[in-house]
């Protein structure tokens, strides 16, 4: 300290507690930076669970220091803000239901899963493909008299065959929620595809869904290939190719 007279001051005991009650609160962000970054691609289906599990996590933690106490209800304070409402947000409550590693695990807000689920089952209805049915009423009252004990038993036939193809539009449903979950690590939209033949109308809201990243990452990722291919020595490379050279450099090196 003589021959640096002008040197910072020594960090205190008590400065090193609060940094570790600083980290401590911070880590979580890092591991959740880490992993949205490292993935190839992150659905916006993960967006509802993180945001759940980190306002969790900072409420169980209990620093000691004023500076970290301020900085655990700071967070706190905009996550309200920026998150209070996002299970409102009907594309983020729709992919989180349609992802097999989450379900309605992590929605809370019961008004939001409920028009999530009126929602897939409209959708179902919509693009279910007409079933033929043999009998209907104007059929039967034309072909039969008013007299015929029959007439009764076709109207009786037709209900019945109403509330089955009712059952079954929302049998898939209730399959699908009824499943046990999969694995965090496992591929979602993959998981799909072995589910195809059980779920045939949900897949493809899945795939809809599911579809939508969760984050900007994946398009930096690929302005930052862009730029290595197209450099000043491969100017003259024609736009056409320039999105084929990008897509095989997408592919994965043992495809």
């Amino acid at each position: 300290m003589l021959h640096h007279p002008n040197a910072p001051p020594m960090i205190q005991a008590s400065e090193i507690a609060v940094l570790k009650e600083v980290v401590k609160i911070l880590k979580p962000f890092e591991k959740v930076s880490e992993e949205m970054c490292s993935e190839k691609y992150v659905s916006a289906s993960k967006a509802i669970p993180i945001i759940i599990c980190l306002k969790q996590f900072l409420e169980k933690t209990d620093p000691l220091h004023d500076l970290a106490i301020q900085l655990k209800n700071s967070i706190i304070n905009e996550f309200k803000k920026r998150f209070e409402h996002i299970q409102k947000v009907h594309l983020f409550n729709t992919a989180t239901f349609l992802d097999p590693r989450f379900k309605k695990l992590h929605l809370d807000d019961g008004a939001s899963l409920a028009r999530t689920v009126n929602y897939i089952r409209r959708s179902i209805e919509e693009n279910r493909e007409p079933e033929h049915c043999p009998l209907s009423i104007t059929s039967a009252a034309d072909n039969v008299d008013n007299d015929d004990i029959w007439e009764t038993h076709n109207k009786l036939l037709l209900e019945t065959m109403r509330t089955s193809q009712s059952h079954s539009q929302t049998s898939e449903l209730s399959l699908y929620i009824a499943a046990p979950l999969i694995g965090l690590k496992e591929d979602a939209l993959e998981s799909w595809r072995s589910y195809e033949g059980v779920y045939p109308q949900l897949i493809q809201l899945a795939c809809k869904h599911l579809l939508v990243p969760a984050s900007s990452a994946p398009a930096q990722r690929l302005f930052s290939k862009a730029g290595a291919i197209l450099t000043k020595t491969r100017s003259r490379i024609l736009s056409k190719r320039l999105p084929k050279l990008l897509f095989l450099n997408s592919l994965p090196t043992d495809f």
